[in-house]
């Protein structure tokens, strides 16, 4: 097998239709493992994301969760 070289465009304006640069915060965000819907450190950061929840809702509900 042929290794390729690494694809690195250099940063630009694209002013046309698309596609069109990211950030690079959200490029790295973008590269960064999959985590499953089951994954011990997803379900510690969905309990995590429902404190703080009700925290800016002033409750102590347990059903307290985000929704898409």
């Amino acid at each position: 097998m042929t290794a390729h070289p690494k694809f690195d465009p250099s940063a630009r304006v694209l002013l046309g239709p698309g596609p069109s640069m990211t950030h690079p915060r959200v490029t790295r965000a973008l590269s960064a493992p999959t985590v499953g819907h089951l994954d011990p450190e997803l379900l510690a950061l969905y309990a995590e994301e429902q404190d703080l929840l009700r925290t800016l809702f002033q409750t102590q509900n347990e059903w307290t969760f985000a929704l898409s």
